[in-house]
């Protein structure tokens, strides 16, 4: 565990903490704690990271004090007071929501930060997110958005996820359905702030990038060998034997290789699966990729989706096409349309009122029950 803060903090042998220098960090028994010719300056560090050592060790009990109220038959209302207690538990509902729709598999088991801002409640943030929308943390392949690298280490009783779990669980399914809801876990949401950060880089710093890096992963691609084939499906892909060089393989065998598997197709010896690894990436692979994330956590949080007021093609919004079509029905009377999203006031008649509601609708950008608009 690496401890960021308070910036400057001291070992119990005297030493200055930091990323290179680590060791138990400093408390008042130390001998060093308040030594005659410490300025004021560094007796607030040390004071400091004593108060700091006490917080992380209050912390570390939270565990085996939970499961003692737990396991002492505590009602659900009282855990759920004690564990909000010390967790922020709507932080946490968020991070794991947040989790699970990234696919950040890396930041469930080590690569997240705790904080606290008064010793007592913590609250988890994302660090390193190299593994988010599919992407493998070496950049070598993507994972199918219906794969959940996570799903397996959450409810682990280790992790804080565990109580959230045990006791949240639908609160956890109530926020995500607003999320979804206030378009925050949407496509075009995530694609318009992925295009708007990709734009303050620029294409010409990408350029620079990929001149330094020539050999990146993220501007290549996989190169099979001859008599393999890679097998996409993840499930159980560390029970297979590891990949040898000297082994003989033959026709069907399956190995793991660089956390994939890897069939062969022929009989051969000391060819590895592939001679190149890579994937070049795009925001089209990523808007593809979350929407296909999103049937995945829809089912995963029972939660379904809303009609589109107004939305009578049924592609999921409510736009200039869906009053092309609307008018269309109106003054024909034929088309194909879904009848009860073009009746808008719900007076079952489809007639020009619903256009105007439609029309209204789209220019306010609401989706609200037009009953509400009468």
């Amino acid at each position: 565990m690496e401890l960021r803060n308070p910036k400057k903090m001291y070992l119990m042998n005297g030493e200055e903490y930091d990323k290179d220098v680590r060791g138990e960090i400093m408390d008042e028994t130390s001998e060093f704690y308040d030594l005659p010719d410490d300025d004021d300056k560094v007796k607030k560090h040390k004071q400091n990271t004593a108060i700091a050592k006490k917080h992380i060790i209050a912390f570390s009990q939270y565990r085996a004090e939970l499961y003692a109220l737990k396991n002492a038959k505590t009602p659900a209302d009282v855990m759920r007071e004690e564990v909000a207690k010390r967790l922020d538990v709507e932080g946490i509902m968020d991070y794991w929501l947040f989790t699970y729709f990234t696919n950040n598999f890396d930041g469930i088991n080590g690569n997240w930060q705790f904080a606290t801002w008064d010793g007592t409640k913590w609250f988890l943030l994302p660090y390193d997110l190299d593994c988010t929308f599919g992407l493998m943390n070496y950049g070598y392949f993507i994972y199918p958005p219906t794969v959940c690298n996570a799903r397996g280490a959450i409810g682990m009783g280790y992790h804080p996820f565990y109580w959230i779990k045990t006791y949240f669980m639908d609160d956890v399914y109530e926020r995500y359905a607003q999320l979804r809801e206030r378009k925050i876990f949407d496509t075009d949401n995530v694609m318009n702030m992925l295009y708007a950060w990709k734009a303050r880089i620029d294409d010409d710093m990408y350029a620079m990038e990929w001149e330094r890096w020539p050999n990146s992963p993220c501007i290549s691609q996989t190169i099979i060998n001859d008599g393999w084939e890679w097998v996409q499906n993840w499930s159980n892909w560390a029970d297979y034997p590891a990949y040898d060089n000297g082994t003989t393989y033959y026709k069907g065998d399956i190995v793991r290789w660089h956390e994939r598997k890897w069939m062969a197709t022929k009989t051969m010896k000391g060819v590895s699966p592939c001679s190149q690894e890579g994937y070049t990436d795009s925001p089209e692979r990523v808007r593809e990729w979350i929407e296909g994330r999103l049937v995945k956590m829809d089912a995963l949080m029972h939660y379904t989706p809303k009609p589109v007021i107004g939305d009578v093609n049924g592609d999921g919004v409510a736009d200039i096409t869906d009053v092309s079509l609307l008018v269309a029905y109106v003054i024909t009377g034929t088309g194909d349309i879904n009848i009860y999203q073009a009746d808008l006031n719900e007076d079952r008649d489809v007639n020009i009122t619903d256009i105007t509601f439609l029309v209204n609708n789209i220019l306010h950008g609401t989706n609200a029950n037009t009953n509400a608009m009468k």
